[in-house]
């Protein structure tokens, strides 16, 4: 139901809702035939009055900014711009989908977390897809996540990932938070190692609203929790506009080989993001990373080509375009209290790095996060000690 005077956007509203849920269904893994009897109440308001005075909007519910959940109903506020409030209509649908599958949507990081990521769509009524991690500012109009997360990593303040999950109960319209635990799931959900974990929490705990939620699934994954750290700091780093996970994804293990001082050969690819060497290197290594070849950055009639140096003409974050970049993460899971991101620093054809703490060392060719698909080639890179 609804007091907007725009049936075409109300039916596409619609569509898209019953093209989302078995998409919905297929993530949580439920059999095909799971809501098909499910039948959801929305109204989607311009002015409450109407609705209070009708007795459909019950003076129980807590006061909303954005959107509200109660059972098999939902109550969402129109906004601006036609995608958020088809996005906030899905958002409140999969709170909704959840209550019904599972008898409730765990604690706040998790509930607000996993309604973000099924919500988050490109395409309307029958082509929408869920989950995605939006291409451009234009295709979300209103939605806002990444500006307030990019502020955050530019200022330093990037949230751990056990601070996500730590997220009090019960927030309202906190699009910070809101950010932060949709980016913790959405990294979880990435991983075919986490994403059992993930989907047995809701299934089996999703009623627990407390901590002990989080406890159970920590304890799930605690031998990774190494590799969870370094997958959210290199996600922290590049998380924007364009990221695709088909670039981003991380390629690490706990029980990756000890460097041992030998000569480490491998390619560098220029279609990819961060790129480990393949070691854990122990605290106090020193290497030398010499990289050599070329690549192309577009694919067009006049790609730019760009040795290990990188293009002096063009830059991406302060550094040449095409340039070899390396970072660290450490490979322990020692608490500081902050989510610190790497410290990117130069390769070029030539350099050398020292761990101060046992670490995994990435390297990547230096592009816009939103422009690796159409890189082509590769640099050989030569790891050896330092003399």
């Amino acid at each position: 139901m609804t007091d907007i005077d725009d049936a075409s956007q109300m039916d596409t509203i619609v569509a898209t809702f019953d093209a989302a849920v078995p998409q919905w269904v297929s993530f949580w893994r439920l059999e095909p035939d799971a809501a098909d009897d499910w039948v959801v109440d929305a109204y989607v308001m311009r002015n409450d009055q109407p609705f209070r005075d009708k007795g459909l909007l019950p003076r129980s519910l807590a006061e909303f900014p954005y959107g509200i959940a109660d059972g098999n109903r939902v109550w969402v506020r129109e906004q601006a711009d036609d995608y958020y409030t088809r996005h906030l209509v899905l958002h409140e649908g999969v709170h909704a989908l959840m209550y019904e599958q599972f008898g409730g949507a765990g604690p706040t990081w998790f509930m607000e977390g996993t309604a973000e990521l099924l919500s988050v769509h490109s395409g309307v009524g029958s082509g929408v897809v869920i989950g995605q991690v939006p291409r451009n500012r234009e295709s979300v109009p209103g939605w806002g996540r990444f500006k307030i997360l990019s502020q955050r990593r530019d200022d330093g303040e990037v949230k751990t990932i056990e601070d996500v999950m730590r997220l009090p109960h019960r927030l309202r319209g906190d699009v910070e938070s809101y950010g932060w635990s949709w980016a913790a799931v959405m990294m979880l959900a990435q991983y075919a190692e986490y994403r059992d974990a993930l989907v047995d929490a809701a299934t089996r705990d999703g009623r627990d609203q407390s901590n002990d939620f989080t406890r159970r699934l920590y304890a799930k994954l605690v031998r990774q929790w190494p590799v969870v750290r370094a997958r959210w700091a290199l996600m922290n780093l590049e998380l924007d506009y364009g990221f695709r996970w088909d670039r981003e994804s991380i390629d690490i293990a706990v029980d990756d080989p000890l460097y041992d001082g030998s000569e480490i050969q491998t390619t560098l690819h220029a279609d990819r993001g961060w790129q480990s060497t393949g070691y854990r290197f122990p605290a106090s290594s020193v290497v030398r990373i010499a990289a050599q070849g070329d690549v192309a950055l577009a694919d067009t009639t006049r790609p730019w080509v760009s040795l290990p140096d990188g293009i002096t003409l063009r830059h991406v974050r302060g550094r040449p375009l095409g340039q070899v970049i390396a970072c660290l993460v450490p490979t322990d899971i020692r608490d500081t209290g902050s989510a610190t991101l790497p410290t990117i620093v130069t390769v070029g054809d030539d350099a050398t790095i020292r761990m101060d703490r046992a670490s995994w060392l990435f390297l990547r060719v230096n592009d816009s996060v939103d422009q690796l698909t159409d890189n082509q080639g590769h640099f050989e890179i030569r790891i050896t000690p330092a003399r």
